[in-house]
């Protein structure tokens, strides 16, 4: 049994996969497994990765490159991912971003010092031109703390910086539907199923901007888009806290979570078709958010305006 699978989507990284493999390959732990998912990429990604490996003939047998059938998503990758992983312990890496040399050393070394179900570390966030930030991985180390945290957005849900334990994905894990929110559904579960919790105080993941990525695009198509998978991801955690017996003690907070996602359709509201689409998405959140002392008045007001009739002042929408 490897110590560590990493799982790494590929799809249309042609220009960034070179330098992610590099990191991932010039690992300092030895034992490791690499899982690449070609989500049937259009572009040289995959030839790009195979010609990387040819440098590192101590990786091949290593090396697991699985074509999925069809164009799925993220969210599907990961998940075939996870269900093929065969290591005590897996972690996630874009094929966009890289990793210090010895993070996967390091975060296994000190989950089996701890007996830890799952280790955190810091990330960066970087563009193209500069870095633009360090991102502490947790402020807590106490693993239910740590979950409440997530829950209130006080901490950081990406899987990137978390190792987890193989065995805490259990027979009801759930898997995201979509690629959007998906990492919220999968770090809540896993934190809810971790005991213990490691952290290090350092920043070994690198994580990149990319200013041209579904999330940073204001087209209709993409707002709709986002905004369906959104949902579909947020009735996931839903279905997940209420079977866990958890939504009444934490409301306030999921239902901010749930109105960050129901707003993706806000620059949309100017239109009568995106408007009922926004209002009949959980509908007992258009009165119930103003009664919410996690939302701060700003946010209150502008979901005021958008339920009045003149919210065309504010949402300018072309039909």
């Amino acid at each position: 049994m490897p110590k560590v699978s990493v799982i790494v989507p590929v799809y249309g990284v042609e220009k960034y996969i070179e330098r992610c493999a590099r990191s991932l390959f010039e690992q300092t732990l030895d034992d490791i497994e690499y899982l690449f998912i070609d989500d049937c990429t259009p572009d040289r990604s995959v030839e790009i990765l195979r010609t990387v490996l040819e440098e590192y003939p101590q990786r091949k047998e290593q090396v697991v490159i699985h074509r999925m059938e069809r164009n799925s998503g993220q969210a599907k990758v990961r998940e075939w991912g996870m269900r093929n992983a065969t290591g005590q312990f897996f972690i996630h890496c874009d094929s966009d971003d890289w990793i210090d040399k010895d993070m996967y050393r390091m975060m296994y070394a000190t989950a089996m010092s701890d007996d830890a179900d799952m280790v955190v570390c810091n990330y960066c966030e970087s563009t193209d031109d500069d870095v633009k930030s360090v991102v502490k991985g947790c402020h807590t180390r106490d693993v239910r703390a740590f979950f409440e945290n997530i829950i209130y957005q006080r901490d950081q849900w990406s899987m990137c910086n978390k190792l987890f334990r193989r065995a805490l994905l259990k027979e009801n894990f759930i898997y995201p539907k979509y690629a959007m929110g998906e990492d919220y559904v999968m770090c809540l579960q896993l934190v809810r199923n971790s005991s213990k919790m490691s952290y290090i105080d350092k920043t070994f993941y690198f994580y990149y901007i990319n200013e041209q990525s579904l999330t940073k695009s204001v087209s209709v198509d993409t707002i709709e888009k986002r905004f369906h998978q959104s949902i579909g991801n947020a009735d996931v955690i839903l279905y997940f806290l209420e079977r866990e017996g958890l939504y009444e003690q934490c409301s306030e907070a999921i239902d901010c979570v749930l109105l960050n996602k129901k707003n993706i359709l806000l620059p949309l509201l100017g239109n009568k078709k995106y408007y009922q689409m926004w209002y009949d998405t959980f509908p007992q959140l258009n009165y119930k958010i103003f009664l919410n002392r996690q939302l701060p008045f700003r946010t209150k007001m502008k979901h005021l305006f958008a339920l009045l009739p003149f919210r065309k002042l504010y949402f300018r929408y072309e039909e």
